[in-house]
């Protein structure tokens, strides 16, 4: 099993380069340069991240503001969910001559020539199947059922995304200039995305400014339940969405 998603076949990286903005790096890994930040890139996931991935979801700067992951995480866990990211983004790029189903780019690293690439944070773009801003439940289990049978490449389709930076790479408008690269670089050429839904807990003003600078819109503020082990309490969620401008 490979750590890595690489792209052996030339003709298949011929076809993901005249299609999209991926490079490849001369292992075959594909990567996207964050341009206003050089050195900064976004590449698969690779089975070496579970570690740095647990460290960085477990520190406080971030922790507090997690919603879906246990509580702490834990490395079984990880390991899980890294292979599963390892697995989609090797499927999406296989797959490729059938359309793209969602980025297969998550990882933020920095990239020196001659030294191993840093682990900086994550980001995920997935098909959303959870669309909280339906209230009626009937209606909003047939919403998500539609969404994710939905055909690649449909405009409709309703995506969804999260994000986190290691502590020491906060506040220096990386997150913000990865999320516009992702979007207007990938998820809207590659993909034909034109809707997106986001959300964050109230108090999260990073994510808040960062989603913001994005083009995202504020659209409510709803309830979520956490888990038992983040506290098991009704917390307020700030809900956002992101509309292409012709679809608007």
């Amino acid at each position: 099993m490979s750590p890595t998603v690489t792209v052996p076949s030339p003709s298949l990286r011929e076809l993901i380069s005249s299609t999209s903005p991926l490079l490849f790096s001369p292992s075959h890994e594909p990567y996207l340069p964050i341009a206003s930040h050089p050195g900064f890139i976004l590449t698969p996931a690779r089975l070496p991240d579970v570690k740095p991935f647990v460290e960085g979801m477990n520190s406080p700067s971030v922790s507090q503001w997690l919603y879906g992951p246990p509580n702490p995480v834990t490395e079984d866990w990880a390991a899980k969910r890294v292979q599963d990211d390892v697995d989609r983004a090797q499927k999406v790029l296989d797959e490729w001559e059938l359309g793209v189903m969602e980025p297969p780019i998550r990882t933020i690293r920095f990239r020196k020539d001659g030294e191993p690439d840093v682990y900086v944070g994550d980001i995920f773009f997935r098909r959303d199947d959870h669309l909280p801003g339906i209230k009626d439940e009937a209606e909003r289990a047939a919403a998500v059922k539609l969404n994710m049978e939905r055909k690649r490449g449909d405009k409709d389709v309703v995506w969804t995304q999260g994000f986190f930076l290691l502590s020491e790479y906060g506040g220096k408008g990386l997150m913000s200039a990865v999320l516009d690269t992702l979007i207007n670089g990938f998820v809207v050429p590659v993909m034909n995305g034109a809707h997106i839904s986001s959300g964050a807990f109230a108090g999260n003003e990073g994510s808040r400014r960062v989603h913001l600078k994005a083009g995202f819109v504020p659209v409510e503020s709803i309830w979520l339940m956490t888990r038992a082990d983040r506290g098991g309490y009704l917390r307020e969620s700030w809900e956002f969405e992101w509309t292409r401008e012709d679809c608007k």
